[in-house]
C-alpha cells in the first residue's frame, strides 16, 4: 500500500495503480539486493540482473499487450539518445584493442539504460514514488548495518586500511552505497504529510546512512555530499523543514563522529580487536538510528500540531534543540559520557579524530591525474570514435609512466565517456542527460508533492554524477542502477496514460507466461 490518502476521482484505477507500483518496487528490491553482492560489480551477479530486467519488460509487454514506452515526450528524445549511446558503445568493439572488454562494457551500458527506459514507463502518482524511494532509502540502511553485523563473522575483511571496506571491498564505492540512499531519506523526513512513524523511520535510515558513510573515510564522497547537499536545500520547496532535518543528522553524526573515527583510527594503528571494534560501531549505529527515529517521530507529530502563521520559526527552534538534545544523547549512551562531557569535548574530539583520519591527511596516494592524462591523450588520438568501451586499462599500460598500479577505469564518468566513446558518444550521453532531466524537473511543477517525489528521486543521481565525476562508481551497477532508474522515474511521476491497465488478452497471456516461468 502507498503511503497518503486514498484514490480520488480521476485518478488511475488500483488495477492499474498495480501494474505501476509493482514493477517499480521489483526494480527497487533488485537495487538493493544488489549492494551485498559485491555492489553488483562481478559479471556473475550482473548479467543475471540484466536477464531479469529483461524478463520484466516481457512480462509487462504481455500484461499491457505492447511494449512499455516512457510517458513523457522529453523522456522519449532520452530513451532514444541512451539507445543510440548503447548502440555505440556495442559499435566500439569494432575499433576497441580488446574487444571482449568493450562487449562487456557495451553490456553494462545496455543493462543500465534498460533499468531508466522501464522505470520511464512506469507513471507512478507522487505517492506511489514516494513509496519506492522510502523502500530503497530504508532496505538500503538495513543493508549497512546487516553488513557490519556480518562483519563480526570475519572482521579482518570488514577494513582495508582502516577504512570500512564491505561489501564491495572499495571504501569509496562502500560509502557512495549509503549517501546516494541518503538523500531520498532526508527529503521524505521532510515532508509533512507523510505519516510520522515513516518520517521517523527515514530519519533514523539517514542517521545510519551517513554514519556508515563516514567510517568509509571517503573524502570524495564527502566533497560530493556536501556540492548535493547545496543544489538540494537550493530546489527544495520547504527549506526549512529540510534544513532541520539535516540539521538533526549532522548534529547526531558530530558528536558520535568522534567515537565512530576513533574506532576506525585504532584500526589503522594496528592496535585493537577488531570484533570489539566493530561492535563499537554496531553499538553507535544502532543507538543514532533508535534516538533519530524516535526524535523524528516525535517532532513528525509535533510539526502537525504547531499553527501555520509560526510554524517555520518554531521548527527552526524546535529542529535546533532536537538536533542537539539527541545528539547528546546518542553520544552520551555510547561512550559512557555525561550529558556535560559530551558537550564539552565535542569540538575537541572531532577536530583531533579528523586530523588523524584519513580525512585529515595531507598526502594523497591518488593518481587520478595520470589516469586522466592517459584517457584524455587517447581521445587526442581517436576524438571520433574513443578508444573502446572499456579499453582504458590496455591504453594505460601502454602510455603509463610508472610501474605501481594497472588500473582498469579512468576514475571519472565524464573522462571515460569522452576518451572511449569519442566525440559521438559524448554528444549522446549529453542528449541523454539534458532530456532525462528536462523530463524530471517539468514534472516537479505539476504539484507540491510532485516537486518533493521528483527531488527525491533525481537527489541519488545528482550524488552519483558529482562523485563518479572523480571516481569509477559507473563500474558499480548497485550504484548506477538506481542512479539511473530514479532519474527515469522522475520523468514519469504524476503522469496518466489511459491505456496503461492490462487488456483482457494481455492478463491472460502474462499469466500463463508466470505459469511457465514458475
Amino acid at each position: 500500500m502507498t503511503v497518503g490518502s486514498p484514490a480520488v476521482p480521476g485518478s488511475p484505477r488500483p488495477t492499474k495503480r498495480l501494474v505501476q507500483l509493482v514493477p517499480a518496487l521489483a526494480l527497487t528490491a533488485m537495487f538493493v539486493a544488489l549492494i551485498p553482492a559485491e555492489g553488483g560489480f562481478p559479471t556473475r551477479v550482473w548479467y543475471p540482473t540484466a536477464l531479469f530486467l529483461l524478463g520484466l519488460v516481457v512480462v509487462l509487454a504481455l500484461a499491457q499487450g505492447r511494449l512499455p514506452l516512457p510517458v513523457a515526450k522529453s523522456s522519449i528524445v532520452a530513451v532514444a539518445a541512451a539507445a543510440a549511446f548503447t548502440a555505440w558503445s556495442f559499435l566500439s568493439i569494432a575499433w576497441a584493442d580488446v574487444q571482449a572488454l568493450a562487449w562487456e562494457g557495451a553490456n553494462r551500458t545496455l543493462l543500465y539504460f534498460l533499468a531508466f527506459a522501464l522505470l520511464a514507463a512506469l507513471p507512478l502518482t507522487a505517492r506511489a514514488a514516494m513509496t519506492v524511494l522510502s523502500v530503497f532509502a530504508v532496505g538500503t540502511a538495513f543493508v549497512g548495518l546487516l553488513e557490519l553485523m556480518l562483519g563480526l563473522g570475519d572482521p579482518g575483511s570488514a577494513f582495508l586500511g582502516g577504512r570500512f571496506a564491505i561489501p564491495a571491498d572499495y571504501a569509496n564505492a562502500n560509502a557512495a552505497f549509503f549517501l546516494i540512499a541518503s538523500w531520498p531519506a532526508l527529503l521524505l523526513a521532510a515532508e509533512k504529510t507523510l505519516p510520522a512513524a515513516l518520517r521517523g523511520l527515514l530519519l533514523g535510515s539517514a542517521g545510519v546512512l551517513a554514519e556508515l558513510a563516514l567510517v568509509c573515510q571517503s573524502r570524495g564522497s564527502a566533497a560530493a555530499a556536501g556540492v548535493t547537499a547545496l543544489l538540494i536545500v537550493a530546489l527544495a520547496p520547504d527549506r526549512i523543514r529540510l534544513i532541520a532535518v539535516m540539521g538533526l543528522v549532522g548534529a547526531a553524526l558530530a558528536l558520535a563522529a568522534p567515537g565512530l573515527l576513533d574506532a576506525t583510527n585504532e584500526v589503522v594503528a594496528g592496535g585493537g580487536d577488531l570484533a570489539a571494534v566493530i561492535r563499537r560501531l554496531l553499538e553507535t549505529v544502532l543507538v543514532t538510528f533508535a534516538a533519530l527515529a524516535v526524535g523524528g517521530f516525535l517532532l513528525a507529530r509535533l510539526d502537525r500540531t504547531i499553527g501555520e502563521g509560526t510554524r517555520r520559526l518554531r521548527l527552526i527552534v524546535l529542529g535546533a534543540a532536537a538536533a542537539l538534545a539527541i545528539g547528546v544523547l546518542a553520544a552520551g549512551v555510547a561512550t559512557g559520557n555525561s550529558p556535560r562531557a559530551v558537550i564539552a569535548g565535542a569540538s575537541d574530539d572531532v577536530e583531533a579524530e579528523l586530523r588523524t583520519s584519513r580525512y585529515g591527511s595531507s598526502g594523497s596516494q591518488s593518481r587520478r591525474g595520470e589516469h586522466w592524462r592517459v584517457a584524455l591523450g587517447e581521445f587526442r588520438q581517436r576524438p571520433v570514435g574513443g578508444m573502446g568501451v572499456d579499453n582504458f586499462g590496455v591504453a594505460y599500460i601502454r602510455e603509463r609512466r610508472n610501474d605501481v598500479e594497472e588500473p582498469l577505469y579512468p576514475h571519472s564518468l565524464p573522462v571515460r565517456i569522452v576518451s572511449q566513446t569519442g566525440l559521438v558518444g559524448t554528444v549522446l550521453f549529453a542528449v541523454f542527460l539534458v532530456f532525462a532531466l528536462i523530463a524530471a524537473f517539468s514534472r516537479s511543477r505539476v504539484s507540491r508533492a510532485n516537486r518533493i517525489a521528483v527531488l527525491a528521486a533525481v537527489g541519488p543521481f545528482v550524488y552519483w554524477f558529482i562523485h563518479g565525476a572523480a571516481d569509477w562508481l559507473w563500474e558499480f551497477p548497485g550504484l548506477s542502477l538506481p542512479a539511473l532508474g530514479f532519474l527515469g522515474l522522475a520523468g514519469a511521476i504524476g503522469h496518466e496514460r489511459a491505456d496503461l491497465g492490462p487488456s483482457r488478452t494481455g492478463r491472460n497471456t502474462a499469466r500463463l507466461a508466470l505459469a511457465a516461468a514458475g
